[in-house]
């Protein structure tokens, strides 16, 4: 409380010096007036003593500028004093907080910050459900059609060596050896499965012929090992109509005895028939192609005087021997 009378009081002090002097210019514009009316009449009744009244006009204005310096400079020292009063009483109480400012804009999406370490590991999962229990096994034969019936349909899923079927049952598919007549009536010359599996060759040549569409690959008909040769042989009818080649020569039913799924042996089922050519017998040509394609323009056959097998232009005539799977 005390420090705001005081600030009043400064602003009042620091006031006071102009309104001091206007009022000091006032009094002194009257007593000009009144001095100015008076040298008038002493000038009436004086008349002459002009000399006299000049060093009286000086004699009252230094006089009268001396007495507004004296009040200034005290007016001056009363203001410092007040001043030095309100510095020692240090700053003043704390103002009001002002009304909150308008939010400012929204800055810009910082960086992505760094990848964090991985979780821990998560715990195991539940075990699966149980398999489904398998189907129950069909009854023992009781006589010997059933028990054959058996036997085939084992052996047809491989899930028995041919060996295991009984030679009594009819419906066996028999036991081949080299050199056997296989079920078609070619020339066995190669088995596998303790002889209930192989390939059986016809018994003489089909002929000499290109292998066909020189310039054309002929897509899938790349398969070299044993079992290859019946597909080669279907890619190739597929992927090239010229009739007469050596692909054509070998489909259908050749011995007219109902088989009709003869087909051009792949590289290895050529040399399997090579090695047993004085088995199989009847070839009348030196070389002879298989079924196995190089390249656009050349396939694979095999020399049967030395057994030498290569690359050979599909455009070449060369012989040309069936065989058939059992």
């Amino acid at each position: 409380m005390e420090k705001h009378f005081i600030t009043a009081l400064l602003v009042v002090i620091l006031l006071a010096p102009q309104t001091v002097l206007e009022a000091k210019s006032r009094h002194h514009g009257v007593k000009e007036r009144d001095h100015d009316a008076e040298k008038h009449d002493y000038e009436k009744k004086k008349d002459g003593k002009h000399r006299h009244y000049s060093r009286y006009k000086k004699h009252k204005k230094h006089r009268h500028s001396h007495s507004i310096r004296d009040e200034l400079e005290s007016i001056n020292k009363t203001v410092a004093d007040i001043k030095a009063k309100i510095a020692a009483l240090g700053p003043g109480l704390k103002g009001d907080t002002g009304d909150k400012g308008d939010t400012g804009e929204t800055g810009a999406t910082g960086a992505t910050g760094a990848k964090g370490d991985p979780g821990p590991r998560g715990l195991p999962g539940i075990d699966g459900l149980d398999g489904l229990d398998g189907l129950d096994g069909i009854d023992a034969p009781g006589h010997t059609a059933a028990l054959c019936d058996l036997y085939q349909i084992l052996f047809e899923q491989s899930l028995i060596g041919a060996l295991a079927i009984p030679g009594f049952c009819p419906q066996s598919p028999g036991i081949f050896a080299i050199g056997d007549t296989g079920p078609a009536g070619g020339i066995v010359f190669f088995v596998s499965l303790g002889g209930s599996r192989g390939l059986e060759a016809a018994p003489a040549d089909q002929g000499v012929a290109q292998w066909g569409c020189f310039g054309t690959f002929i897509t899938g008909a790349d398969g070299t090992t044993i079992d290859t040769g019946a597909q080669n042989t279907a890619d190739i009818l597929a992927g090239c109509t010229t009739t007469g080649i050596a692909a054509d020569l070998t489909s259908g039913d050749i011995l007219s005895n109902g088989f009709s799924d003869w087909f051009l042996p792949s590289q290895e089922e050529l040399h399997e028939l090579y090695s047993n050519r004085a088995v199989v017998g009847g070839f009348a040509s030196e070389f002879y192609w298989s079924s196995s394609e190089f390249d656009n323009n050349g396939a694979l056959g095999q020399r049967f005087t030395d057994g030498a097998q290569g690359g050979t232009l599909k455009n070449f005539s060369l012989g040309v021997r069936a065989v058939r799977a059992f």
